[in-house]
């Protein structure tokens, strides 16, 4: 008798766990998929960073390219969302000039450019390596003129870009990039009007080369 009320109580007892086990395993199932994300949603946090060289080609009849020779510069991006491959990404750079001309330029020695922009984008990805990312944006100038340091001018303005960037993946989190784009930049200033174009506009064509980390 006694082995038969061992045997018993050890059937109900292994019963018993064995539901529990079940119904934990149901509730972290439906855990599981509670905190998962939604098929259909597709806004992602998707962070990308982008550092690189800067090459401003300036064009046109204005004081920057009359009057500068470009010394390069340098330009950094962040990028936190991504909506169906469309991304919002926030940037900051800045280009450096030599004056050539003082006549032109106001008696000054050098001229930096800082700017501040967000850009949409859309990546198409080619293949396992090259993706390409269109983008349109806007943003804020800042521009100094200097002649030592007794003598400064300030310019303040905005501008609208539209461009292109090329990647070459090197691995899943890492990949260089080239990329190029159009910018035209109008200034606040105080003049002639007969000078209110020269002086307070600028278009240019930059060149940039970088790496981008994902």
């Amino acid at each position: 008798m006694k082995q038969i009320f061992t045997l018993l109580m050890l059937s109900f007892v292994l019963q018993n766990f064995a539901q529990e086990t079940e119904t934990e395993t149901q509730t972290d199932t439906i855990r599981s998929e509670k905190f998962q994300p939604k098929k259909g949603r597709q806004l992602l946090f998707n962070v990308v960073s982008r550092v690189y060289y800067i090459l401003p080609n300036q064009y046109g009849d204005h004081m920057l390219a009359d009057a500068h020779s470009t010394d390069g510069g340098i330009g950094t991006s962040l990028s936190l969302l991504e909506y169906k491959k469309i991304r919002f990404t926030g940037g900051f750079e800045k280009a450096f000039y030599s004056v050539d001309d003082i006549s032109k330029a106001g008696n000054f020695k050098t001229t930096n450019s800082t700017s501040i922009h967000g850009a949409l984008s859309y990546d198409f990805k080619l293949n396992n390596h090259f993706m390409i990312a269109p983008s349109l944006g806007y943003g804020y100038n800042y521009i100094r003129q200097r002649w030592r340091s007794e003598r400064n001018a300030n310019q303040y303005g905005e501008h609208f870009r539209i461009g292109l960037i090329t990647d070459y993946a090197m691995n899943k989190h890492f990949a260089f990039f080239i990329g190029i784009h159009y910018i035209n930049s109008q200034y606040k200033i105080m003049t002639n009007q007969a000078y209110e174009d020269y002086f307070g506009k600028s278009k240019q064509v930059q060149f940039t080369l970088g790496i981008k980390i994902h």
